[in-house]
């Protein structure tokens, strides 16, 4: 992924995003289950699981952070 790839189409800098982190850098599950706990008390989702905790950036046609799926602005810039 190019270095302008890494800013997501609503702004946020994939390459500081923990979901695009840990497939990235293969995060073990433990430190994924930690971000998951956090996330889903942040977020108010509590159906997060570690194996949600993995994405390969907003521009790509790889892996999403599920969120990702539902976004307005991802949907409209996507082609």
């Amino acid at each position: 992924m190019k270095p302008e790839d890494k800013i997501s189409f609503c702004g946020i800098d994939c390459s500081k995003c923990d979901a695009y982190l840990a497939k990235q850098e293969n995060w073990d599950l433990e430190k994924r289950n930690k971000v998951a706990k956090i996330w889903a008390k942040k977020y108010k989702h509590p159906t997060l699981t570690e194996k949600d905790i993995a994405c390969d950036g907003c521009k790509s046609t790889g892996q999403l952070f599920s969120y990702c799926h539902e976004c307005k602005i991802r949907s409209k810039n996507i082609k």
